[in-house]
């Protein structure tokens, strides 16, 4: 990274810290390794001007990206300790969600290599040859960086709070049926959506014990109240580092099975999560049979008592 900063380029790594997943250090690229999703997820940016994205460093400036959290269950206190602790010298922002939409981020790191010329030459997730070789590249090119034409961001998505009426949105679920998450709902039942991730539970059991708990906690939560036909229960599954496989595995697993109540979709882009505003699972939506969101539960609120009074509030 030293070479492409000096060298007045710019790369965005985007980390979720201090957790990491595993990379896959083998020569060949398998479709469910790191490497493998980043490629995949880049595969349509290759070629394309790098989007025109400011963000804020931990110092207040305003700056080329280099390093960029993902905002993704990380606190800038956390990421400060990371950085400290790892005794990184590059500067590192944190993201709102927006550049993570615009760079298709599905692993982390997610390496993206943009030339001079402000397009994207490289997106992977290991630090191997195809990195390296993709700096040198972007070294050789000519011209300047200054005056680089890039892409307009993401497009601007509504985010939704307590209060506010969702309007129509649809998903489908793993079955292949549609699920509606906003909108009136057709028998006056209320929605409950809950935020999770596949890998919670069992990748963060040991370096982050308390988050795994809380996801264990709300996945118990959930299932124990999905079947009480109470409500519509449906669990959102991020993206990040997840696939339909991985959510497969997730349904057949005994340890994290989940009852037919409470189907589940996975967000593989974020648009859900970028719609309800959630930066943190497990989190939990509550939505009134005329499609208003009535709370918004985070990781340490989801409890079966709270869940209960919650769902019985929007009938």
């Amino acid at each position: 990274m030293r070479t492409l900063m000096h060298a007045g380029l710019l790369m965005a790594a985007l980390a979720t810290f201090p957790a990491n997943a595993a990379t896959d250090g083998t020569p060949a690229v398998n479709a469910e390794s790191g490497q493998g999703r980043a490629e995949a997820a880049g595969s349509g940016l290759l070629g394309l001007p790098g989007p025109a994205a400011t963000l804020t460093t931990l110092e207040g400036e305003r700056i080329a990206i280099i390093a960029v959290n993902t905002g993704f269950n990380d606190k800038p206190a956390t990421v400060r300790d990371f950085r400290q602790k790892m005794g990184l010298r590059m500067p590192v922002a944190v993201d709102d969600g927006s550049l993570a939409a615009a760079l298709n981020l599905r692993v982390t790191p997610q390496h993206v290599v943009i030339g001079r010329d402000g397009r994207i030459l490289y997106v992977g997730h290991l630090a191997d040859d195809k990195l390296h070789q993709a700096l040198q590249a972007a070294l050789a090119e000519g011209g300047s960086a200054a005056g680089i034409a890039t892409a307009p961001g993401h497009p601007q998505e509504a985010t939704y709070k307590p209060g506010d009426i969702l309007p129509g949105l649809t998903t489908s679920i793993t079955s292949g049926q549609a699920f509606p998450v906003g909108g009136p709902s057709r028998d006056g039942k209320p929605r409950a959506v809950l935020f999770f991730s596949p890998w919670c539970e069992s990748y963060l059991a040991t370096s982050r014990p308390a988050m795994a708990a809380a996801c264990r906690q709300a996945r118990e939560v959930a299932s124990s109240l999905a079947d009480q036909g109470q409500a519509h229960w449906l669990g959102v599954a991020s993206g990040l580092w997840a696939s339909a496989k991985d959510l497969a595995d997730y349904q057949a697993n005994p340890k994290t099975a989940v009852p037919s109540g409470l189907p589940l979709t996975l967000d593989a882009d974020g648009h859900l999560f970028r719609a309800f505003g959630v930066r943190e699972v497990p989190s939990l939506a509550i939505i009134d049979a005329k499609g208003r969101i009535t709370r918004i539960l985070g990781p340490e609120e989801i409890t079966l008592a709270t869940a209960q009074r919650t769902v019985a509030q929007a009938r």
